[in-house]
């Protein structure tokens, strides 16, 4: 997942929705990935911000919510990038 991430910004929108949803339901269990999708979620953000792509905005919101409430320990260190 986190390769499919670092390609075009309108290909990345399945893949957010995605890590998202994981994190919604097994969040705990994506701690130890947190440190690799909190800068490509950044990344995306900013990136969207720039071609209006709302959705996307949205949906990596969405996904570091799921990560300050399923693992706040492992976001703790990211949350100034939130």
């Amino acid at each position: 997942l986190v390769q499919k991430m670092g390609g075009a910004i309108k290909n990345q929108a399945s893949t957010i929705q995605l890590v998202g949803s994981i994190a919604r339901n097994v969040g705990f269990r994506m701690g130890k990935n947190v440190n690799a999708f909190v800068p490509l979620l950044a990344t995306a953000i900013s990136k969207s911000s720039a071609e209006g792509d709302e959705d996307i905005k949205e949906n990596a919101f969405q996904t570091f919510g799921s990560f300050v409430e399923s693992c706040p320990r492992d976001i703790l260190p990211h949350i100034d990038t939130v």
